[in-house]
């Protein structure tokens, strides 16, 4: 982690030695973001099964097939929510939104400075659209996004699906959704921790016009355009600039978190 973290400080030193996004930069004229609407973001632990087939030393002669060792641990995660941006755009035009959630406050609970705050903002979501003349609305689900991955099946299940091949002479195909998707994050942790009482952050929703050098779609289906990776807060942040952006919406939001047998009540 160290090592990491000593990387990602010299990234972060290039990138406070570039100049801030101008207005032009990061304008969408015509297009505003009137509003957004996020559903109850709820946080809970629950277990989660790690299998330790490929772990165990085995004996000479033992078949690591008739063994099952299933370790427990307590994993982070959190019930489907959908979020709405109503957008306004006097007209039709190619966009790509970007979906961001960082702190509001530090550890000591005072509110903190979005040029503090911009290099802890974490994209959840980003997709291309076309707006049209009027208000579009534009609903972002939390299980369809392209940049985290849902849990991913054991040594153990992929074993068998071979093995079940093999006998039935059917080919095996492994999914290779991982492999082409070099920079993703589990699905469980799209959100961070809640608490009881509800943990502030801040929402942020941006749309921008898609540029894009390269038509061609990447092979893993995400959208990408000419800007970098964290874009708008990527770059040191100039206040008065984000403010007059009226494609940029933010918006405090809260993530509740609960034990996980209310959630199997409510559920219910």
């Amino acid at each position: 982690y160290k090592c990491v973290s000593r990387i990602v400080n010299y990234f972060q030193q290039y990138k406070n030695q570039q100049k801030p996004y101008n207005q032009e930069q990061l304008n969408f004229p015509g297009v505003k973001v009137q509003s957004v609407s996020v559903d109850k973001l709820v946080t809970y632990f629950g277990n989660s099964e790690v299998d330790l087939y490929n772990v165990i030393n085995y004996g000479q002669g033992e078949q690591p097939q008739n063994y099952q060792y299933v370790a427990q641990q307590p994993q982070l995660n959190h019930k489907r929510f959908t979020i709405e941006a109503k957008v306004d755009s006097d007209k039709e035009a190619e966009a790509i939104v970007r979906v961001f959630i960082g702190p509001k406050y530090n550890l000591q609970g005072q509110q903190i400075s979005l040029e503090y705050a911009r290099q802890y903002f974490v994209e959840i979501d980003r997709f291309s659209t076309k707006l049209k003349s009027g208000q579009n609305s534009l609903v972002i689900n939390s299980m369809q996004s392209k940049w985290f991955l849902p849990q991913q099946p054991t040594t153990r299940q992929m074993f068998k699906k071979m093995q079940e091949a093999l006998q039935e002479d059917k080919p095996y195909y492994y999914d290779e959704t991982v492999s082409k998707r070099p920079v993703v994050f589990p699905q469980n942790l799209v959100l961070p921790k809640g608490s009881r009482a509800g943990q502030e952050y801040v929402l942020a929703v941006s749309v921008h016009p898609y540029q894009n050098s390269q038509p061609e779609q990447h092979e893993d289906h995400r959208p990408y355009d000419n800007r970098p990776q964290g874009f708008p807060f990527d770059r040191v942040v100039r206040d008065a600039n984000f403010q007059q952006a009226q494609n940029i919406h933010f918006q405090t939001v809260k993530v509740f978190n609960k034990d996980q047998n209310e959630i199997n009540k409510v559920e219910q």
